[in-house]
This record gives C-alpha cells, sequence and structure tokens, in this order.
C-alpha cells in the first residue's frame, strides 16, 4: 500500500490541513514534531475507513515560526514524514 499524506498550506500561518485517502482500515497518527524531533502537537489520532478522503485542520497557531516536520503513522501502510514551514 502506498496512502500518501499532504500537508496544506505549505509554508503556513495559524492552521494547516493533512489531507489522505487510506488504502486500508487502519489506525492513523499525525503529529508535528520540530527539527530536533521533539513532538510539538498532536494533529490526529483515530481509525480510518479504506477510500474514505480524511481532511484534519490543525491549529498551529502557537508554534514559533520556523521549519518542522509531520509524521504520519498508519498501522499498516507504515510511516511517511515531510517538511512544513510555519511563517508569520
Amino acid at each position: 500500500g502506498n496512502t500518501e499524506v499532504c500537508g496544506y498550506p505549505n509554508p503556513f500561518k495559524d492552521k494547516i490541513h493533512f489531507k489522505w485517502t487510506s488504502e486500508h482500515d487502519e489506525y492513523v497518527e499525525i503529529n508535528i514534531c520540530d527539527k530536533d524531533g521533539r513532538e510539538v502537537s498532536k494533529v490526529y489520532k483515530g481509525h480510518v475507513r479504506k477510500g474514505e478522503e480524511q481532511n484534519v485542520e490543525c491549529d498551529a497557531s502557537a508554534l514559533n515560526e520556523g521549519m518542522y516536520f509531520y509524521r504520519f503513522n498508519c498501522s499498516k501502510s507504515g510511516s511517511r514524514y515531510g517538511k512544513i514551514l510555519k511563517t508569520r
């Protein structure tokens, strides 16, 4: 399986969205980490159904500007990582 996740807009100011469609019925977690790998925000945690598009909004207004990473962990599809940039 190759479930892809998209974080947008990127760069973002206060809110960022994560959109994906899972290829499995599975458990998904999305977290935002700083450049040192420390988790700074839990975005989503829960079960999703195969083939249903998911779109989750995250309030990231408390984060300082700079580079972050999102970690997208799926129980069956594995993990994905991506860079996101917070601006003023």
